[in-house]
């Protein structure tokens, strides 16, 4: 079990003490730990089926006569981008990696 050590100092609040995930991860680590396992798993996994969907859906034959094959190619290419801009907010919350302060990912996101 990891201990993570216990900050001291003039802050009153819980909030201040344990900044970002550090509370979640000092009171309830496996918790954080099932969860991080969680949406890493879903992410692959959407990330993966998506866009071998997507391909599949997309080629000539498959579009050719079947006029719900562009619906179908059309939601899994949101999914897709949904799932990218999805692990940009999962890299923040969970891990605590801040990436909205580099410049092309805040022009993205804004």
């Amino acid at each position: 079990m990891t201990s993570y050590p216990v900050p001291t100092g003039s802050a009153t609040s819980v909030l201040e003490r344990y900044p970002g995930s550090l509370l979640y991860q000092h009171f309830i680590p496996h918790a954080v730990r099932f969860n991080r396992v969680t949406i890493l798993m879903w992410l692959i996994v959407g990330l993966v089926g998506n866009s071998l969907s997507s391909v599949i859906w997309l080629q000539r034959r498959m579009r050719r006569h079947n006029s719900s094959a562009i619906y179908i190619a059309a939601l899994s290419v949101n999914c897709v981008a949904f799932l990218l801009i999805y692990s940009l907010n999962a890299l923040k919350f969970q891990f605590d990696v801040h990436l909205y302060n580099l410049p092309v990912v805040c022009q993205v996101i804004d």
